[in-house]
């Protein structure tokens, strides 16, 4: 099991390492995946984690998988082939459908 700081950690060096790939300044980083430099810096540099909801936007915003931000190098994890934003943004459609149909379905019988 990995503590708070090691996953904060982990997450800004992938941060790192994808920003150093794409030839992108801090600025142009956060601006792309659309969070204040501050904020940005504060993940990169391993000195705060983000949230659920923050590690997905910055998961969408680098076009990259949530499990990308979380492994260390040189970790194996297995991502199943095929899994791009494009099936992941897919996938969050259909949940938001089940959610609003189950919401339906809860006032339906409320009634």
């Amino acid at each position: 099991m990995i503590d708070g700081s090691d996953l904060a950690r982990r997450v800004g060096r992938r941060m790192r390492v994808w920003r150093d790939a794409a030839g992108l300044s801090t600025q142009a980083a956060s601006g792309r995946v659309g969070i204040p430099v501050p904020l940005w810096n504060n993940y990169e540099n391993g000195v705060r984690n983000p949230s659920l909801e923050a590690l997905a936007k910055l998961a969408r915003g680098m076009q990259v998988t949530p499990a990308y931000l979380l492994k260390a190098e040189g970790e194996d994890w297995f991502e199943p082939p095929g899994l791009t934003q494009e099936v992941l943004r897919a996938v969050e459609g259909l949940h938001g459908s089940v959610e609003r149909l189950c919401g339906m379905y809860r006032e339906a019988v409320a009634k």
